[in-house]
């Protein structure tokens, strides 16, 4: 069958596609992901990849990973949306407090054993960061804590940071030098690209490199022959 005799024809494709999407993607987030820190804005996440994670590590309050679908990757800014659209009015939620009464852990009750449970009635955590909370005994106002854990699952956590360290907290300027990062480092690596292949291949050029001439002869055919070359 076709496909059967070029399979590996058609593997060596696939695997380069691949490999084109997650170096675009990868170096694109980058941009993101580095501009976002140069502006002070706290960056959780950094995943080359999508899914399971195969490794990680943490720095300088980011976790970085690799992960099981090669396709593309991602970056976690923090602000980027509201914080409070995790929690919209009427949601069950689970919380945990410390000492001073302030909430340092939020999530979903299955992601949060042995939590106090409520319904959220108020959430604001971009400015005030503080959350009214419905619980069976009535309804109390928290503090949230500066850098307390949203629960994305039973694993997984990003935390909630101050306004100063969000996207919206920064000025017009800084946000779109944020957003066209990501484009300006494709931008980059095609600029890196043509110059590579460039070099290794060469230029086309029109200069002339050498002439030759051609003369009738006797029995009307024309015959080429290069100046440089003695006879006819």
């Amino acid at each position: 069958m076709p496909i059967v005799a070029h399979l590996e024809f058609y593997l060596e494709a696939a695997i380069a596609i691949v490999l084109v999407f997650a170096v675009c993607i990868t170096l694109h987030e980058f941009g993101h992901f580095y501009v976002a820190k140069k502006c002070g804005v706290a960056v959780p996440v950094f995943a080359i990849g999508f899914g399971p994670k195969l490794c990680k590590f943490k720095r300088g309050g980011t976790e970085y990973s690799v992960r099981l679908f090669p396709l593309g990757g991602f970056v976690q800014m923090a602000g980027e949306a509201p914080q409070e659209a995790w929690f919209p009015v009427g949601q069950p939620v689970a919380f945990r407090v410390n000492e001073l009464g302030e909430i340092v852990a939020l999530g979903d009750v299955k992601d949060l054993p042995d939590a106090e449970v409520g319904t959220v009635r108020r959430a604001d955590l971009t400015d005030a960061l503080e959350m009214t909370i419905q619980m069976a005994q009535g309804v109390r106002t928290y503090p949230v804590r500066p850098y307390a854990r949203v629960m994305l699952n039973a694993r997984s956590s990003v935390p909630i940071v101050e306004k100063h360290e969000q996207v919206v907290g920064k000025p017009l300027w800084q946000r779109a030098a944020i957003i066209l990062a990501g484009p300006v480092m494709n931008l980059l690596l095609a600029g890196f690209l043509f110059s590579a292949v460039n070099t290794y291949t060469g230029v086309p050029t029109t200069t002339i490199g050498t002439v030759e001439s051609h003369i009738l002869s006797t029995d009307g055919w024309v015959k080429s022959r290069r100046p440089d070359c003695p006879g006819g």
